[in-house]
């Protein structure tokens, strides 16, 4: 078997159907289709019992949910490949992308690729490269190339010891790929864009975050980027890291329909966080749209940075 794909799916009835259409047309007869279905609730599997009924490629394994990450690990407990793809189940394969990248097994352990947000493409790599765990380090300060798991080839032999961590929720796709890519003998950057990524067209004006969620993914922003080597990743530049995906999670939780100040401000009693927005950080990994924010936490002027994110807000929806 030269290739398994693994596709955790959890009530995704209404995109699932668009998703294994797109994996049929893969012209590799030596191909496993491993569809979790992860405790769904919805009519995902009577979707999957049709298409399997198309494809004996297609396996199709039911579980207890346990969440995007147990589905994963499940998958590759399950895997016959000697690579290993995964793909979200809302998101689809354009015709030619897997012969495209299985030519280069012969050359790499993992090969990287960009992919489209819909029909734009994220133009990651102009050009066949290979990747360092230097550039890993560089690219994870710079943007989210490697913060996905979705858009690449794992030769699943180097994945004997490597599963997704269950007990986090947010930085999980970053921390599995630092340790597969830390444990390969050869990484190439593809400039291809045939994986499609979905675009979540939730209404932002009535969406809601709970802030135990924000509390959650913060606490796995320190699990993670405390996870790496200080000889690659120094403690300035890890603060600066915490200290954005801080302000993106509690950006995120005032712009939600039900968020509220007295509850926002209750962040800033952790001490851990009171410490790394007191610690040193460099202000040229933060983007201009950010540095506003961030100062403002740092200087503890939380009102102000809670009113600014509102009124944008309220004029983006006005």
């Amino acid at each position: 078997m030269k290739l398994s794909i693994i596709i955790p799916i959890y009530n995704s009835a209404q995109y699932l159907a668009r998703c294994l259409e797109s994996l049929l047309v893969i012209k590799c007869e030596e191909c496993e289709i491993l569809c979790i279905n992860d405790g769904s609730t919805d009519n995902s599997l009577d979707v999957l019992n049709n298409y399997q009924k198309l494809d004996k490629r297609i396996k199709i394994f039911s579980k207890q949910n346990g969440g995007v990450s147990s589905a994963r690990n499940y998958g590759l407990d399950q895997a016959k490949g000697e690579y290993i793809m995964f793909v979200d189940s809302d998101d689809i394969i354009e015709n030619n992308y897997v012969s495209e990248l299985m030519e280069y097994t012969d050359k790499y352990d993992i090969i990287k690729t960009g992919y489209k947000n819909d029909t734009i493409p994220i133009t990651w790599f102009s050009k066949e490269r290979e990747i360092t765990m230097q550039d890993f380090f560089y690219y994870i300060k710079k943007d989210n190339r490697f913060n996905v798991v979705f858009a690449q080839l794992i030769k699943k032999s180097i994945l004997t010891n490597i599963r997704f961590k269950e007990d986090i929720s947010y930085g999980e796709d970053l921390l599995f790929n630092y340790e597969c890519y830390n444990n390969a003998s050869s990484i190439g950057a593809i400039p291809k864009y045939g994986y499609v990524m979905t675009t979540d067209n939730t209404n932002s004006i009535t969406r809601v975050m709970h802030f135990d969620k924000v509390k959650r993914r913060i606490d796995d922003t320190f699990y993670v980027f405390n996870f790496f080597p200080t000889d690659l990743f120094s403690s300035i530049e890890k603060n600066t890291m915490i200290t954005k995906k801080i302000n993106i999670n509690l950006k995120n939780y005032v712009q939600s329909s039900n968020s509220n100040y007295r509850e926002f401000k209750t962040a800033f009693n952790e001490p851990k966080i009171k410490e790394v927005l007191k610690s040193p950080i460099d202000d040229s990994l933060i983007g201009s749209k950010n540095i506003l924010l961030i100062k403002l936490l740092r200087k503890r002027i939380y009102r102000l940075y809670y009113m600014i994110i509102k009124m944008k807000r309220m004029i983006k929806h006005d």
